[in-house]
């Protein structure tokens, strides 16, 4: 698993290189709640809403994205949910993912 730091800024983008390709994600902090953006490779996701305790993706990668919100069972609220270290915005990595889905992905 890998933690991905997120900055108390309203709109940021970032990428992370995982496997032979990159991840893009663009986030949006609007009305108390975080929205992302994510590509991969030919799949785009737009408007997601960062949401604990789901998989964020749902969708045939070989990785999934999700929030640990720590046991608050909350969704991330503020603009420095993650810079006060209250959520973690978190990639589980292709053997996590193939280990919760009970297959392998590519």
């Amino acid at each position: 698993m890998l933690k991905i730091q997120i900055d108390p800024t309203p709109n940021q983008s970032f990428n992370i290189p995982y496997e032979s390709d990159t991840i893009y994600i663009d986030l949006t902090f609007k009305k108390n709640v975080w929205y992302m953006n994510f590509t991969y490779g030919e799949k785009a996701i737009n408007g997601i809403k960062l949401s604990s305790r789901v998989l964020l993706l749902k969708n045939n990668l070989p990785f999934d994205l999700f929030i640990d919100d720590k046991g608050l069972n909350l969704d991330p609220f503020e603009l420095n949910s993650f810079n006060d270290n209250l959520f973690d915005f978190c990639l589980l990595e292709r053997e996590e993912i193939a280990e919760i889905r009970g297959y392998n992905v590519r």
